[in-house]
């Protein structure tokens, strides 16, 4: 059972860290592109 825990795990959490990367930088280049 822990092992599908950590099976399962981390790779949404490297998954979710991911998204929220790119979001972060999406984010940023939609608000440079506003400020130009």
């Amino acid at each position: 059972m822990l092992f599908f825990y950590f099976f399962w795990g981390c790779p949404s959490l490297w998954l979710g860290r991911a998204v929220s990367q790119l979001a972060i930088r999406s984010a940023l280049r939609f608000f440079a592109r506003l400020k130009s």
